[in-house]
Order: C-alpha cells, then structure tokens, then sequence
C-alpha cells in the first residue's frame, strides 16, 4: 500500500461475510485501496488485483439496480456486490492481472461495492487529473 493512500471498505451481504469467516478471512479484508500511483483492490482469499492509476480510463457510479448483469459472465469484467447502495464501475485502458479464486485471471471492467461510492470516483478522478478522463455513457 503506498503512503497517503485511501482505504474504502468493499460492502459484503451477510452469506459473504459467513464464507469469508470460514476460509479465514474477514470482512475488514475486503477493500479498496487508491494510492498515490496504484489501486489494490482485495476481497479476503477470493479476488485480488492491482493495477496503476494511469491505467483507469473511465469511472462511473450507477444505482444499485443498474448494475449491469452481463459482467458477472463476461471474461474481462469481476463484480464484487455487497449491500443494495450505488455501484462504482472502473474501466481500465489495458487488461489488470488479477486472481480470481486462486486462478489468474485478466481484468478490464470492475464493479464495485462500497461504502462512499461518490467519494471513490471523486479519489480516481482527482488523483488522476494528469491524465484526460471520459465520463461513461450509459449503454
């Protein structure tokens, strides 16, 4: 994690939580953190990457109910859904290695969780100013 990096909590449900404390793991493990050039992002034992921020090329925030369906099939996009709030989804230029339930995995789309979905756009945006930054439209 770098220094002046910020921490938000991935929301998890109830049947999450209960599979995270079987493998060993705990809720407070499910996180996102943006540094000052990298974004890691850890759900426990099931889902990790890391990527630099220059790779993000879009931020979005949608509704719970608009989170689209088609990621969770999809061979370059991870969900990690939690409570029923607003989604954040990143885009990213080129494809993160990540590790997906202990497989490696490559990931270009991630939606997201947490607890100030608003706050995390506003984080990757702000910490990203050097680079242009496209607002997502709704396909």
């Amino acid at each position: 994690m770098d220094l002046g990096a910020v921490r938000f909590r991935l929301r998890v449900t109830w049947h999450r939580k209960v599979m995270l404390t079987l493998t060993g793991s705990t809720p407070r493990s499910c996180r996102v953190d943006v540094g000052l050039h990298q974004v890691v992002v850890r759900a426990g034992r099931f889902f990790r990457t890391a990527f630099p921020l220059g790779a993000v090329q879009a931020v979005r925030v949608l509704p719970h109910h608009k989170a689209p369906g088609a990621d969770m099939r999809s061979r370059d996009g991870v969900r990690l859904l939690g409570a029923r709030t607003s989604v954040v989804q990143i885009l990213l230029e080129a494809p993160a290695h990540a590790r997906r339930l202990g497989r490696r995995v490559a990931v270009r789309r991630l939606t997201l969780s947490v607890d100030d979905p608003g706050l995390l756009k506003t984080v990757l945006s702000n910490r990203g100013n050097r680079w242009r930054r496209q607002e997502w439209s709704a396909n």
